[in-house]
């Protein structure tokens, strides 16, 4: 899978070890996205065609109910 893991999952830990699982992973490190605001995360996610990981689902929640909408 084409990962990106949001500010708030972006742990080295975890991109290695989803890496070494075989998914293709970037953090917002290796965008110029670090410290983004969560509409933005959500489009570079969408644009590069990857799937967005996040804990934070409260704020993308209602992202994904707008994207649903659109």
């Amino acid at each position: 899978m084409r990962l990106y893991l949001a500010d708030d999952s972006a742990s080295p830990l975890l991109a290695r070890l989803l890496t070494q699982a075989g998914h293709d992973v970037l953090l917002p490190t290796d965008t110029g996205l670090s410290g983004a605001k969560d509409p933005g995360h959500l489009t570079y996610a969408i644009r590069a065609s990857r799937i967005l990981f996040s804990g934070n689902y409260r704020d993308f929640e209602l992202l994904h109910e707008l994207v649903l909408a659109a």
